[in-house]
């Protein structure tokens, strides 16, 4: 058993190590650059549920992008709002008449359920030749679309890199995971797209057959899938030009609930990644039952997996231009993998997801 212990972590550390090694080697992703009259047109997708004290301020990003005015168009689809949304949405067509908005009728006997249902029906109003999609709860900067399109280059959806502004340690969180599904595409174990920060080639929108048939509430990992079984690349835009910054999500209960949705995607990774993450949840029980044989080891490894998970996030912030603190990610490491931990257990009992006021079957 001791064996077997010590072997769990020393893989664990391996893979932290190789991660820093990449990271030191490879660093960001360049953005490559489009003469303006080369640049095509878009379409910003928006599905939208209960956001009335978000919409707005996601919008505004939006419309003073510095893409050209006349090459982009925002489409909202109003997912059947039972707050002020739609009266938002009202004030915003107003004051940007070039905005298209959608209500969508209720879900009848479609298989496609929350945002991706939406996704679909605004898909039908698109135009150009990509659709950038985000949520209502993000700010985007102001080169979002214009940096977004000049990479995607041949890929069939690119993703970018997204943070939180009203929570540091769900800050440290987004951004070190986000850019450790970064290096796990690196290394040829690609996992998912980011569904509030993505771009995705119509053309391979078309070939991948439609959202329609989409039934997981983590579209952006169903995205992922159908674009790899299309034949298309894949890839995310490690750098800090295009972080974009969502909300925080406020309450135990809601976070639990968003790692839960979460989780449903996660089961649905390649084996080789989907061990690496169950192993990364089981860190502390292994700890534990290594006390009640070596205390001095199983603290060590303890401890050495967890320095070294610091150190990979702040190299990763390091690289995205964010403030490190070095206490406060520990901090935010071990909190993490404890909340993983007991959302796995949850997970296990099969309880409904609730997300957006909706009550949604796993």
């Amino acid at each position: 058993m001791e064996l077997v212990i010590l072997v769990f972590f020393l893989f664990l550390i391996i893979v932290e190590v190789l991660s820093i090694v990449l990271l030191l080697y490879k660093g960001i992703v360049p953005v490559n650059h489009q003469r303006e009259e080369e640049k095509p047109v878009v379409t910003v997708l928006l599905a939208v549920r209960n956001e009335g004290n978000n919409i707005r301020r996601c919008v505004e990003s939006l419309v003073n992008q510095t893409y050209a005015k006349e090459k982009y168009h925002i489409t909202i689809g109003n997912d059947n709002s039972t707050d002020n949304t739609a009266e938002v949405l009202g004030e915003l067509k107003t004051s940007h008449p070039w905005i298209e908005v959608y209500d969508i009728p209720e879900r009848g006997g479609e298989k496609a359920r929350a945002k991706v249902r939406v996704l679909s029906h605004l898909i039908k109003h698109a135009k150009g030749k990509y659709y950038l999609i985000t949520d209502a709860d993000m700010e985007l900067p102001p080169k979002w679309i214009e940096t977004m399109v000049n990479s995607i280059g041949n890929r069939g959806v690119l993703s970018g890199i997204t943070g939180v502004e009203d929570s540091k340690r769900q800050n440290y969180e987004w951004l070190t995971t986000l850019g450790r599904i970064y290096i796990a595409s690196t290394f040829g174990f690609g996992t998912t797209s980011i569904g509030n920060n993505m771009i995705l080639s119509a053309a391979c929108y078309i070939k991948t057959k439609g959202f329609e048939n989409f039934t997981t509430l983590t579209e952006d990992k169903e995205i992922y899938d159908s674009v790899k079984k299309a034949g298309y690349k894949r890839d995310i835009l490690f750098t800090p030009e295009i972080i974009g910054k969502t909300r925080a999500v406020c309450g135990f209960k809601n976070l639990f609930q968003q790692r839960k949705r979460w989780m449903t995607g996660a089961f649905k990774v390649s084996r080789v990644v989907l061990m690496v993450l169950v192993i990364q949840v089981l860190v502390f029980p292994m700890a534990l039952a290594g006390i009640f044989i070596n205390p001095l080891i199983a603290v060590a490894l303890l401890g050495g997996y967890f320095l070294a998970r610091v150190l990979t996030g702040a190299i990763i912030l390091k690289k995205l231009k964010e403030p490190v603190d070095l206490f406060f990610l520990g901090i935010t490491e071990v909190t993490s993998n404890l909340l993983n931990l007991y959302t796995l257990l949850s997970f296990m009992n099969g309880n409904a997801v609730i997300w957006k006021a909706k009550k949604h079957k796993m």
